[in-house]
């Protein structure tokens, strides 16, 4: 499922453990997580970061990494 985890940058919004509880909640095992953080994932280290603390979370995330740096189209 196509989400906003918001994590890193806007955690007050979502994070990754909440996200991933109203997921499972709902029967979603898998979430795709959108590249729209501060900072932007938009290197490996930023999608390794997303991965690694999304590990042990009650839904699988995959972590969609931005194609331009910084979103910049």
């Amino acid at each position: 499922m196509h989400v906003h985890l918001r994590d890193p940058g806007f955690t007050e919004k979502e994070d990754i453990f909440s996200g991933c509880r109203a997921a499972a909640a709902g029967g979603v095992t898998s979430l795709l997580c959108m590249p729209n953080t501060n900072p932007v994932l938009d290197s490996a280290e930023m999608v390794k970061y997303v991965l690694e603390k999304a590990r042990g979370a009650c839904a699988n995330v995959y972590a969609a990494g931005a194609i331009t740096e910084g979103l910049r189209g």
